[in-house]
């Protein structure tokens, strides 16, 4: 690109010898060697051009022109825990880690369905937010990668990050090879965080491409296992409960739109949905809705 853009330099300097020698055509001789110089420079940009030619085609299927622009965060759809006293609580601590210059890897880790994924996931929304990555948190990227279930295709992660940053790579190649040049476009940026979300056995890192890059780059991953944090040499493992029992009433009693019980009845209610039904209103917040319906009309019938 560098080449061409000196072409294009050397051709606009050109026109202009072509016109002062069109301005001196009825003298002779000047016109004579400024032809013979403006014949020169023509003949020198006519085989740079071919030679770039030539490079293009031997390129063939591999001379690829990327955008390099890429959003620094990209929203992903998910309930807010505005509210939640908790999950704040763990937001916050998150954000501080990112700005602890000695944190680096951070393993999320809890059972299925205590909100891991929905913590992280409000963690990289709110990054979009005016402000907050200031000169704490300097991403130059956000990078969300979901992990396929094991076996695990190293291949398909490797793809999500370059697709996230708009490389495009020839896929007949190795995966080292893949890695390479993820690794090179990586280096690029000055700082970033990659998310690599629901890890069920550990991941080398060097084979993703990275992130051996600028000392505020960061990885979180999140996984139901410690032993997966620990495997990933995670600076801090965080670990995220399930809601205790009067977070997780409020939680349901907010999102399943019961409001025509009675306080009686909502504490009979209260008192027969197990604690191990509430990480549906969590996580599943339809299936909420329709349980808390259900709820509803048994108990307004039972009353009636």
């Amino acid at each position: 690109m560098e080449d061409v853009q000196k072409l294009e330099n050397e051709w606009e300097a050109m026109q202009e010898s072509i016109a002062a020698a069109k301005m001196l055509v009825y003298k002779f001789c000047p016109k004579c060697r400024l032809s013979s110089e403006v014949s020169a420079q023509a003949k020198n940009i006519r085989d740079q051009f071919c030679k770039l030619k030539e490079v293009g085609e031997n390129f063939g299927s591999n001379l690829v022109v990327e955008n390099y622009r890429v959003k620094k965060v990209e929203h992903i759809p998910e309930p807010s825990i505005e509210g939640q006293l908790t999950a704040t609580r763990n937001l916050n601590k998150l954000l501080r880690l990112l700005e602890d210059d000695e944190v680096f890897i951070i393993g999320v880790w809890g059972a299925g369905g205590v909100g891991k994924i929905t913590l992280v996931t409000n963690l990289n929304n709110e990054l979009l937010k005016t402000g907050v990555l200031s000169r704490k948190l300097p991403f130059g990227v956000v990078i969300w990668v979901t992990v396929p279930k094991p076996p695990i295709d190293i291949r398909k992660v490797q793809a999500q990050i370059a697709s996230r940053l708009n490389k495009k790579i020839d896929s007949e190649g190795s995966d080292r090879n893949f890695s390479s040049k993820i690794c090179e476009r990586l280096k690029e940026e000055k700082s970033l965080l990659l998310i690599l979300d629901d890890v069920w056995e550990p991941i080398n890192l060097d084979d993703v491409g990275g992130p051996q890059l600028a000392a505020r780059s960061k990885v979180i991953i999140t996984s139901r296992f410690l032993s997966v944090c620990n495997q990933m040499k995670t600076d801090v493992e965080m670990k995220v409960y399930t809601l205790d029992e009067d977070e997780s009433w409020q939680l349901f009693d907010k999102k399943c739109g019961i409001r025509s019980i009675s306080i009686h009845w909502k504490r009979k209610l209260q008192e027969s949905v197990e604690q191990s039904l509430l990480w549906i209103i969590h996580e599943r917040e339809d299936e909420g809705r329709a349980l808390g319906r259900c709820f509803e009309i048994t108990y307004n019938v039972g009353t009636s």
